[in-house]
Formats: C-alpha cells, sequence, structure tokens
C-alpha cells in the first residue's frame, strides 16, 4: 500500500478502529446501519422497525418478570432499547434519502403527533426509480448486501 492507491493503512486511533471493523462482515453491517449517506429501500427500513418492535416487546416481557424496583429495571430493559435505537436515525435519513428528500425532514417528528405523522407517511411512501441527488436506485436483489 503506497501513496496515492486510493488505499488508507489501518492507523493508530478511532480511524484505524473503523477500518479494522470494516475486516469483518459484522463490522461491515454495523457501519452500513450507522452510515447517514445513500439511501435505504422500503423493505429493508420496515424489515428493521419489525425486528426492533419484536425486541422491545420481548425487552418489556422479560422485565415484566423481573420483580424488582424500578430504578433496576430501567438499566435492564431501558439501556439495551436506546442502544437499539441508534441505528434507526441514520437508517431512516438514508429512507428518507431514497424518496428523494432531505434527512432534515426528520426532525418534523419532533412537533407534536402530527409531525410524527406526517415523517410516519414519508417513511413509507415508495423509493424514487432511478438516481436521485442521494445516489443510484438499489433494486431489490442488491439491496441487502452492506459490501455496495
Amino acid at each position: 500500500m503506497g501513496i496515492g492507491d486510493g488505499r488508507r493503512q489501518a492507523g493508530p486511533g478511532f480511524a484505524g478502529f473503523i477500518d479494522r471493523l470494516g475486516e469483518s462482515r459484522s463490522g461491515r453491517t454495523l457501519i452500513w446501519c450507522l452510515d447517514f449517506r445513500g439511501r435505504l429501500p422500503r423493505w429493508q427500513f420496515w424489515l428493521y422497525i419489525a425486528a426492533f418492535t419484536g425486541y422491545l416487546a420481548l425487552l418489556n416481557m422479560w422485565a415484566g418478570y423481573l420483580d424488582e424496583e424500578t430504578p433496576r429495571l430501567i438499566w435492564v430493559a431501558g439501556a439495551p432499547a436506546i442502544v437499539a435505537m441508534v441505528p434507526l436515525v441514520p437508517l431512516a435519513i438514508r429512507r428518507l434519502h431514497d424518496t428523494g428528500r432531505n434527512g432534515a425532514w426528520l426532525l418534523l417528528s419532533f412537533c407534536a403527533a402530527i409531525g410524527f405523522i406526517i415523517v410516519l407517511v414519508l417513511l413509507a411512501m415508495p423509493g424514487q426509480k432511478g438516481a436521485n441527488l442521494y445516489g443510484e436506485w438499489i433494486p431489490r436483489a442488491r439491496a441487502h448486501d452492506p459490501r455496495r
């Protein structure tokens, strides 16, 4: 790997960690989930929402079986739920990119219930066929591959 060959060596620090993380399949998937660039097909976004909802339901059932005080329940069930919500923002932004909208539309969800409903409708709309400002259209056959 010489200078100018287009590849960067994994150095020390956070950048080196990210480079090394991208070498494994699970690392590529994690980086793919946290990437704000590009587009995300509708079915992939709603699949993540379904998995996230199932995960929250399991956490809720598990926390219900625990007979302990409330502050501990917050850490047992709340912390993993918050960690699972982290990829939701980049995935929603990429979903909005697929419909040809800027990720700033996601801020509308903080404006009472009507803003949340508007964003939910935008996320449910079909994506634009062909290239748009945020990248090429991703055919369903290629959409599952985190290496693209």
